[in-house]
């Protein structure tokens, strides 16, 4: 996850966050304080023989988080968590779209 961070953002000012501070913006500018970078581990490990397609697993990815984003939940490492297992599961579908996504709509507090 990569994030342009204000100036005032907390993850600037706190020890917890240096990690994944990829640079900070020293020029002065108002509007943009540094650059949040970071990796999360996979959510399965997934075999070549489970692959069934590859169609699809990053729409998958990128909606399930702007539904998590519109039911008011935060871009973090608990909603990446559902993303990546919603992910998995096309992955192993032959369809476009896994249609046992709906098995997570709990982990979005639907």
């Amino acid at each position: 996850m990569a994030k342009l961070l204000p100036p005032s953002h907390p993850m600037l000012q706190f020890p917890e966050g240096a990690s994944y501070i990829l640079t900070r913006n020293m020029s002065g500018n108002i509007d943009i304080g540094g650059v949040y970078l970071r990796y999360f581990p996979v959510a399965e490990t997934v075999s070549k023989e489970d692959v069934v397609s590859v169609n699809g697993v990053g729409d998958t990815f990128l909606g399930v988080i702007v539904a998590g984003l519109a039911k008011g939940l935060q871009l973090d490492e608990n909603l990446i968590h559902v993303a990546q297992k919603a992910s998995v599961m096309t992955l192993k579908s032959k369809e476009a779209v896994s249609p046992d996504l709906a098995s997570l709509s709990a982990e979005l507090g639907a």
